[in-house]
Parts: structure tokens; sequence; C-alpha cells
């Protein structure tokens, strides 16, 4: 079998190059926007067109069938019209609007999307889901790269370190750990904590039996102090990226906003996604579906951390817990099937992991079922009733799980692959 299959690889290899260099170069066009609005409007307005020097996606699968994120970049050939680029992405301003704040005021977020250098104009859109979940364009552009891209001359240029190497990054999924509240003399230990996370990540399903698909970069990005910022212990620590505990008033939540510096600094790399790696034995992190993810270093749940967070930022993977404390709380209708697949509301569950369930096995499905069953069980997406996971234990439900769940083990294979394949 395998001498009949590896001609059709090879094959299908050298088609999606040739479909590559139809339309794109070597390096990455970088375009920063800010989003503006309230908890229920967003606005787009692009800031800046830069181009970096690495393009660490995929060449193959440049088009995202994926269908996740709150929002939706799509790239057209302007000649051809066609579609050559695409990818779902969500956003911390996605967020916010779920705050308190929100209901009353409009702020402004920054952020930025990457995508393979066009070679000659192309047509951007944006999209935003509807109150039904459906693709709602919000804006759209056209960009020159002869005239309107930058060269991008950040100050933000550091030492790198290769953690795991396992091929070219066109083939990999490469993650960049960046460093987070690390001095000039503490980037040694910085290094040693990045083989320490690392370790962890290939000693999980399903990382460890993808670990030859993945890269692994360090960027020694260096902080004035040791440490991270925590408004709620009135602790401010002078950081590269100015990471902060208490984000949206949620003691856990460790985040940054500062993405343009974030994107600098990982620019010295080729890279998927990002890990931003924080100098604290503080318990905190975050993740934001195809942009980031970050987790502090020191606390005994890091591993943990790192894994849950690439769940989100990687998976596009929802939060299994319940805590109807959190500003998060009513962000899911529970009339509409989220986006999210590893949660569902029932209303269109067929869509989601409806197939792998038996037969026998009751929707919704008891909590006492005995066994690692595939089922429908309330509780799920910070809520107590209404939205369903599919099995009892998972990492993206607790701490206590230090194994994902059969389905979002699935998901996150199969988007592992993608960057493979």
């Amino acid at each position: 079998m395998r001498r009949l299959i590896l001609p059709f690889l090879i094959s299908a290899t050298l088609s999606a190059q040739a479909v590559f260099d139809t339309y794109f170069v070597p390096g990455t066009l970088r375009i920063d926007y800010a989003q503006s609005g309230g908890a229920y409007n967003v606005k787009f307005n692009v800031l800046q067109i830069t181009k970096e020097p690495f393009w660490g996606g995929p060449r193959h699968n440049l088009t995202d069938d994926f269908n996740f994120g709150n929002y939706r970049v799509v790239v057209f050939d302007s000649l051809s019209q066609k579609e050559i680029f695409s990818r779902g992405f969500s956003s911390l301003f996605a967020e916010w609007q779920f705050t308190e704040e929100a209901q009353t005021k409009e702020e402004r977020f920054l952020g930025t999307i990457i995508m393979p250098m066009p070679q000659r104009t192309v047509k951007i859109v944006f999209y935003h889901r509807d109150a039904y979940n459906n693709w709602e364009a919000l804006k759209h552009f056209f960009v020159n790269p002869a005239s309107d891209v930058k060269p991008n001359h950040h100050p933000h240029i550091y030492e790198t370190a290769k953690i795991a190497y396992h091929g070219h990054p066109a083939n990999k999924l490469d993650i960049a750990f960046i460093a987070e509240g690390y001095t000039e003399d503490e980037l040694i230990k910085f290094v040693e904590d990045c083989h320490k996370l690392a370790d962890i990540l290939f000693d999980t399903e399903p990382f460890k039996r993808n670990k030859e698909n993945i890269n692994i970069w360090a960027v020694k990005a260096v902080s004035k102090e040791s440490g991270v910022s925590n408004p709620a212990a009135n602790i401010t620590v002078n950081t590269v990226l100015k990471a902060s505990f208490n984000t949206f008033n949620i003691e856990r939540y460790l985040m940054l906003t500062d993405h343009y510096t974030l994107r600098d600094i990982a620019s010295n790399v080729p890279y998927d996604h990002i890990y931003v790696v924080v100098n604290t034995d503080d318990f905190g992190g975050g993740g934001i579906y195809n942009f980031f993810s970050i987790g502090t270093t020191h606390h005994p749940l890091a591993g943990y951390l790192l894994s849950h967070e690439f769940g989100h930022t990687l998976g596009g993977l929802a939060d299994e817990y319940v805590s109807e404390d959190t500003v998060f709380a009513q962000i899911y209708d529970k009339m509409i099937e989220p986006w999210e697949a590893n949660i569902t509301t029932l209303v269109d569950f067929e869509k989601k992991w409806y197939h792998k369930v038996d037969k026998d096995t009751p929707i919704p499905t008891p909590e006492h079922v005995e066994g690692d069953v595939i089922g429908a069980f309330e509780g799920a997406g910070y809520n107590a009733q209404g939205i369903y996971r599919p099995m009892k234990n998972c990492m993206m439900r607790s701490a206590k799980d230090h194994t994902f769940c059969t389905i979002c083990d699935s998901i996150l294979e199969a988007k592992i692959l993608y960057f493979v394949r």
C-alpha cells in the first residue's frame, strides 16, 4: 500500500507548492488593526500594513475549513477573484464585549493578523459572526504589495534558540516560546524553562504522538524587571510585553494588550503559534484562538496551563468548567449552537460529535454513567445548565485532569496535521 500512496502524496505536495508559488512569495504580510465598539457593535480599522521576514505557516492548507473563531479573514486574488487564503481567529475585544463595562461604553483594542506575502494586489475581507453565528462581512480593502506594504523596522531583535526542531517550518507546527518578565541575567533560566515546558507538552497527547510534527523556538526577549504585574496586589513590574493578572477583574486571567510588540518579538522566528512564558510562581494564563496563549512558568500546574491554553489557541476549544461568577457566564446563547467544537447546546448537535456517541447512550447523558463514555454531559462553557461537553473529564474542564478527552484530542490532532500535510 505504501508504494501506491507515496506517489500521490508527492504529487499533492508539489501541487500545493505550485499553488503557493502562483500567488505568494516568501515572507509575511502583517496587518495591524484596531477593533472598536461596545457590547453589540464592532468596527475594524486598519492602522498599518508591514512585511515580516518569515512565513512559518503551511504552503499547502492555505484556506481554512474548520469554521472556528469569532472572526474570519479571507484573501482574494484581485485578478481571478479566487480565494487564496483564509483564517478564523478570535480577539480579546470579543471577550471584553461580554463584560459589564461593555454594556455602557465603547472601547478600542489593538490586534494583528498575518498571512503569506502576496505577489500582487489582493482584496482582503474581515468577517464577524452575527447573532446567529453566521458570517457577516465587516470591512474590505485592497493591498498592493508594491506600494501599500512597509518594511517592519521594529527594535525588538533578540537572540533565539531551537528547543525542538524536526524539520522545515513549512511542514511543521511551529511554536514560538516568548520570554516575559525575564531579565538579561535570567535568560539561561528562560531557556531551561522552555525545555521543561517542551518536555511536558511532548508527554501530553496528542502532542506526544505528533512530536515529530512540531518545532519549538525560544525568543529571548529581555525585560527590565523580573516577574509580572498584578494590579489586585498592587504589583507593577516593568516587563517587555506588559502582561498583567486580573484582566477583566478576573484574578487568574493573565493577559497582555501590547499585541504589536508581541508580533514584533515573535517575528524573530518562523511560527504558527505563540506561547508567552511568564516568569512567576503564581498561577494564571489565557489563550486567544489563532493568535497567542500565555501562562506562568513556575507554578506546579505550569504544564497543565501550557496544554490547556493551547487547547484554546490551537484547537479553538471552549472551557468546559462551570463558573457562574465569571464575566463570561453569558457568552453563549443557549438557543444557538456555539462555534467551538467541544461544547454544544444540542440545538445543532448533529454537526458536533453526535456521530461518535453510542446509540445506547442517552442524550443528555447522566453524570452517573460509568466509564469513559462519549455523550453530552451538562455543565460547560461556564454554565451549569444548558451547555454540554463530550465526556465527564477533560483537561479543558479541570486541572485535576491531565489528558484531553477523546473529542478534544481529535480536534487538536486535526489542527496539528493541518500545518503538516
